[in-house]
């Protein structure tokens, strides 16, 4: 296991030369902020990468990962997320919310296993 976070490590610091090669400016750029268009909620399944299922760039989309798409109202993370969407991520007053996505599928192991009985939404 030791040896799996070491070559993690190892292709961060190649991702940073990589991009600075490419970009020398890129991390300033990120480090100014960002201004997401979108808040998406989507699966946490490791398969489905947002920014490569959307085409979109760093600073593009606020996301959040949730097991089984479940969005429960004691979840202090997904209160906080749409706090954030709601009071804080505005371009101008009154508060803007993000156009909402929660995307995943019905037949997810995660979905069945916590629902195992109950048919929801339209996607199988």
């Amino acid at each position: 296991m030791i040896s799996r976070i070491e070559e993690l490590l190892r292709n961060n610091q190649a991702f940073v030369e990589h991009q600075l090669q490419l970009d020398a400016g890129y991390f300033d750029m990120l480090a100014e902020g960002q201004h997401p268009e979108f808040l998406r909620i989507g699966c946490s399944d490791s398969r489905v990468p947002p920014d490569r299922i959307t085409g979109t760039n760093p600073g593009d989309m606020c996301v959040l990962r949730k097991i089984a798409n479940l969005v429960v109202q004691t979840d202090m993370n997904l209160l906080s997320v749409l706090q954030y969407a709601i009071d804080v991520a505005e371009d101008e007053p009154p508060h803007r919310l993000w156009p909402l996505r929660l995307r995943g599928r019905e037949s997810s192991n995660e979905r069945r296993s916590s629902w195992p009985d109950r048919q929801l939404g339209a996607h199988r």
